[in-house]
């Protein structure tokens, strides 16, 4: 790098915008805003114990804890529609397991192709696999996106179909 690059960058008028912008938010997403495929490859990166950011399972620990939390009040799961999958998950994994468990097996694939004995296959931003604790999580990202007519219901029926009984 030469001098004037540097310079160059030290002037630039987006870096004093960005610091302005770093002292006033704590959160990292509002400075980048980030498309909905960065905002997946991110996510995905970040729950993968095996990656290379020194968190382990702590990301994804926190996403099932989320998850247990906005489907849960009083009850385990009584936000949720009774006997759905959400339901299942939210009555076997409470706050008390998912901080004992180990994650430190948890996968993530972006843009994983869903086939099988179905006429078309299907693509959800990522899907979240942990063979120990026999986990497998579909995630539809909708950053500025509107869902399509019947998507998740199909996602839903290609992973029954396909991922949940492998």
């Amino acid at each position: 790098m030469e001098l004037g690059d540097l310079q160059a960058f030290c002037a630039d008028k987006n870096l004093h915008e960005l610091i302005e912008l770093s002292r006033s938010s704590d959160d990292l997403l509002t400075l980048i805003r980030p498309r909905e495929t960065q905002f997946a490859d991110l996510l995905a990166w970040a729950m993968d114990a095996g990656e290379g950011h020194r968190q382990g399972d702590a990301v994804f620990r926190s996403f099932l804890l989320a998850l247990y939390s906005a489907g849960s009040e009083e009850q385990p799961g009584d936000r949720l529609r009774k006997n759905s999958h959400s339901w299942h998950f939210a009555q076997h994994w409470t706050p008390a397991r998912i901080l004992a468990a180990d994650f430190g097996s948890v996968v993530c694939y972006r843009e994983y192709t869903m086939t099988g004995d179905l006429p078309k296959s299907s693509r959800p931003d990522f899907v979240i696999v942990d063979p120990a604790n026999k986990l497998v999580i579909v995630v539809e990202i909708k950053a500025g996106a509107a869902f399509g007519k019947g998507q998740l219901a199909e996602y839903l029926d290609v992973a029954n179909k396909v991922l949940v009984k492998n």
